[in-house]
């Protein structure tokens, strides 16, 4: 099975759970503000679908729990470190993420429109969450896949290594900072 099927399929199944998880709940879906992230998420190296960083931390979750999140969302222009990757028209993607413990891993598909005709912007995504200190930091890994890109095109899947810091200062301030590297 090459990159590109693998990444099919595990688009494929990724549809499949979010269906299934909302046709076994019994009540409607509803937004909320996530506690204590008065600020929002301040994405520092993640795309804004594959980034849970206001996500909780690890801090009030047992150790040997296994949690799910979702994520999903609509841009108007999807850019990244200030290029449009939906040239400049509207965009779409959804996530998913496991956590245990201190550990998460996930994965988010994103509509994109590139100049190689990739089908999706597929991204997998690991690493550790903890605080420390009253600082929360988040050490993580992630792979940005561009599955059916044109043939002979140079490709844009890469590799991706991060470290997150986020300290909250009263209600209304937080101090965040991040470096990645690709």
């Amino acid at each position: 099975m090459n990159l590109v099927e693998w990444h099919l399929r595990s688009l494929a199944v990724l549809t499949i759970a979010a269906v299934g998880a909302l046709l076994i709940t019994d009540k409607f879906a509803l937004g909320q503000a996530a506690p204590g992230n008065y600020g929002g998420a301040i994405s520092l190296g993640g795309h804004g679908w594959s980034s849970f960083e206001g996500g909780p931390v690890t801090s009030g979750r047992e150790a040997n729990q296994l949690e799910f999140s979702f994520r999903g969302g609509v841009a108007t222009d999807y850019i990244y470190r200030g290029t449009t990757l939906s040239d400049h028209k509207p965009a779409v993607g959804g996530a998913i993420e496991a956590t245990f413990g201190a550990l998460y891993a996930g994965v988010a598909v994103a509509s994109v429109k590139l100049p190689t005709q990739p089908a999706a912007e597929i991204t997998s995504s690991a690493g550790a969450r903890r605080t420390i200190g009253g600082i929360d930091l988040d050490f993580g890994v992630s792979y940005f896949a561009y599955p059916g890109e044109i043939p002979d095109s140079p490709g844009t899947d890469y590799w991706q290594a991060a470290i997150r810091a986020d300290k909250r200062i009263n209600e209304v301030f937080r101090v965040a900072g991040g470096f990645a590297y690709s």
